[in-house]
Order: C-alpha cells, then structure tokens, then sequence
C-alpha cells in the first residue's frame, strides 16, 4: 500500500490517503452496459459461448435420414402385412358363379314330304273317248314302249284316248316322266314348279297314233321361270315326247305357230308324215302333244 502511494506523489498526484470502503457502498451505482450489449447470434463459424450446446449439422441430418428410413419401412411392412398376412387369416367371399347364357337352338321349320300320289286324276273337264291304263317300269325306254303297247289298237281317225300310268300300283308322277324325259331339269324345280299328277292321251289319225302330255303348274309357282327353263328343255330334247322316231326334224329351231281360236303354239316338224311337236302354255297348263291336231283336241278337253 505505501508503495503504491509513493507511486501516486511521484507521478505529481495530490495527497493520497487510503480510506475503506464497503460493498453495500456500490449497490446504488448505476450497472454499467457497454453499446450492443444483449444476446447476441452465435455464427456457424463462431464458437460457442459458455453455456451454448450446439448441435453439429451432421447429426441434425443424420436424425432425418433416420427418421425417413424408420417410415419407410414401417409403409413396407403395413403394405406386406395387408397383402400377404392378413388374407392368410381372411377366408375369401365365395366367388358368384356368372350366369350361363343359353342361346335357344334355331328353330328349323320342317319341309313338308310331299305325299305320294295314290291316285291319278285327269285334267280333262270332259272325258276322252277312251280311257286305258298302263303299268310300266321306270325308264324313258319303257315309258315310250308302253305308250306304243297302249295306242297300238287299231281306232277311227279322231279317236282321243286318254293313258294312266302307274308304276308298283301307284300313278306315276309328272317329276318321274320328266326326269326321265327332260334329265336337264332338276329335281328341286320339277318338284316346285308341277302338281305330282299329270295327263297322258293319245290322238289316231289316218298316220298313226300320236301321243301328247298334260302338266300342271303348282299353286304359287312362278309361271315365268317355268317357261322361260322348260321351253328350252323342251326344244332341246323333242323327239322324246315320240312313242317311236319320227325322223329327222326338218330344221334345227322351233316356230311360232296358232290354233284356230289364235292361242300361239311352238312347233316343228318331223320327217315321219304327220310327226310335229307342239307345246304351248294355256293358263297353268303346259300341253305337249306330237301332232298338231291332238294339240287341239286336247285344248278342247281342257275346257280352255
């Protein structure tokens, strides 16, 4: 202490004496603050004050990572157990069949069976002069012979005679004779197209007896398709509808030709005296006869 005095004169300090002094004697002294004093914000790069615990930023990351792994797993293993555990432990719903649809078998109408014929009916209104039956085998060859066994009696000139065939006991039906006659036409047709029954007569004259056929159309058929098929059927084949050969035709392509009421008839001639086929459609009626004048008459039964 005295040192310190000695120190203070010397420096040309006035006189100095020591005093005492108490703590309480300060407690009413203001605190002095320096400017900018307070709290102030810890930099990255600064270190920390005493008493500051700073986190590193590597271990802030660290607890993210960690936070996001921990949640994806714990969604992984929601996932799995909703999918493959629980359904170990869940019995199914019974699966609801789906209804068979059945789709109705088409319904097919039957084609009628046409029903044979069991008796021949002639087209005539009025009767020939005669009438004669003839059974025969199924043949074009024996249907011609048995034409010629049949008109082969001897008659007047004019003489008309009609002719039932029947095979086995039954007629013989119109799609038989032309299927034999006209092998062109097919059996669908013949079948859809002519009534089963038909009429077979025979015309004498001074030259012999010369046969001639009757067929019908059937009820709906189509009149033009008939014609316009079986005319060139007809025309094609002639010399058939003969009960023996009439000769060579004396040309190759048919006529027009007319009966005395002017109904136009198709013909052509033969080189056996008398021999001409004729044929004509008259209302559902397709008469073929082998000689003009049998032609006529049989228009005449006819009623036409």
């Amino acid at each position: 202490m005295a040192s310190d005095v000695q120190s203070m004169q010397s420096s040309g300090g006035a006189g100095v004496a020591p005093k005492t002094f108490k703590p309480e004697d300060f407690s009413s002294e203001p605190v002095f603050r320096p400017s900018g004093a307070g709290p102030k914000s810890v930099s990255p790069g600064a270190a920390p004050s005493a008493g500051v615990k700073v986190v590193p930023p590597n271990h802030a990351r660290k607890a993210q990572i960690i936070t996001l792994v921990t949640v994806v797993l714990l969604a992984v293993i929601g996932a799995a157990t909703y999918f493959y555990v629980l359904p170990m432990f869940v019995s199914k719903p019974a699966a609801t069949p789906a209804p068979v649809v059945q789709t109705p078998a088409p319904t097919t109408t039957p084609v009628p069976t046409p029903v044979g014929l069991t008796q021949h009916q002639s087209f005539f209104t009025s009767p020939a002069s005669l009438s004669a039956p003839a059974s025969l085998d199924l043949s074009l060859v024996t249907v011609q012979a048995t034409v010629a066994s049949a008109s082969s009696d001897t008659q007047p000139a004019g003489t008309f005679k009609e002719i039932s065939f029947t095979v086995g006991g039954k007629p013989w039906t119109a799609q038989d004779f032309l299927g034999f006659a006209l092998p062109s036409l097919t059996k669908d047709f013949l079948s859809s197209t002519f009534e089963q029954d038909f009429t077979t007569f025979v015309y004498y004259d001074k030259n012999g007896a010369w046969p001639g056929y009757i067929f019908k159309l059937k009820p709906g058929a189509d009149a033009v398709v008939a014609n316009t098929t079986l005319n060139p059927a007809i025309e094609a084949s002639p010399a058939v509808f003969f009960q023996t050969s009439p000769g060579a035709a004396s040309k190759t392509v048919f006529s027009d030709g007319a009966l005395p009421d002017g109904k136009t008839v198709r013909f052509v001639t033969f080189a056996k005296k008398g021999a001409a086929l004729e044929y004509s459609w008259f209302g559902n009626y397709l008469t073929v006869s082998t000689s003009y004048q049998g032609l006529v008459e049989a228009v005449k039964h006819l009623g036409s």
